[in-house]
């Protein structure tokens, strides 16, 4: 062999050598970049979910507040329905109270010539007895209730009607009393807000509760027999159970 074809072979060892690295450090650059640019996509995944994870426990924390804001307002809900029972309790006893003297006097009415002194006054007292139930009760229906008090004044005093016919009268106004504190309703009316005379849907349900909303929504009120007067509420709970309310009503 000739040192030429030594060199000759040296050369050609080395090219493919030089060729050898040249290929592994592309390869080494490829999979780098590569490498990269999935850890990059693995960083970007990662903060989405993280980003997705903080929104979840936001809305979790947003939602026991929720829960622990509607749980208190349940117990302040049920606390006052309490008092309302035993309110309605009192209420019950006083017509059973005003049931058993109407049976009384209707067992003795059929004697009008022997009870007809006795009658006269007992009806007297019942409706002044009803004129103060009316003036000391909510102030639904006022000026309708008022007038049948009236009226009933107005009917003792004339000659021509009989003393059955007057007792008949006197007890369908109690009969139409009682009947107030087992029904809802809702009408219109009148009320006077910051000054001025504005109209009203005013929602009574039986004799435990009453309220008033203007027809915008922009007013919403409710009577306080605390207070013995309409307090105004800015709630936005309160003027949706109202509203709500004078809808199903």
């Amino acid at each position: 062999m000739t040192l030429k074809s030594c060199y000759s072979k040296s050369d050609t060892r080395l090219r493919i050598s030089f060729a050898s690295l040249a290929g592994i450090i592309v390869s080494a650059l490829l999979f780098g970049s590569a490498y990269a640019a999935e850890v990059d996509t693995l960083i970007d995944v990662s903060r989405s979910k993280l980003k997705v994870a903080q929104a979840s426990q936001e809305r979790i924390d947003q939602l026991n507040d929720e829960r622990r804001a509607l749980y208190n307002e349940y117990k302040a809900v049920i606390k006052e329905i309490e008092g309302l029972k035993i309110y309605n309790q009192q209420l019950n006893k006083q017509i059973l109270n005003q049931r058993t003297e109407m049976e009384r006097i209707k067992t003795t009415i059929e004697n009008v010539a022997v009870t007809q002194r006795q009658i006269v006054p007992l009806m007297l007292r019942m409706i002044e007895g009803l004129k103060q139930f009316v003036a000391l009760d909510m102030p639904f229906l006022k000026d309708e209730r008022e007038s049948r008090v009236a009226r009933l004044e107005q009917l003792m005093d004339d000659s021509n009607i009989s003393i059955a016919e007057k007792f008949r009268a006197v007890i369908q106004a109690y009969q139409i009393e009682n009947e107030y504190g087992n029904t809802i309703e809702a009408y219109s009316g009148i009320r006077n807000i910051e000054g001025v005379d504005l109209k009203v849907n005013i929602l009574r349900v039986g004799r435990i509760s009453m309220a008033y909303q203007t027809p915008d929504g922009k007013y919403t009120g409710y009577w306080d027999k605390n207070a013995n007067g309409w307090v105004e509420t800015t709630s936005s709970a309160d003027r949706s159970n109202i509203s709500q309310g004078i809808r199903i009503a």
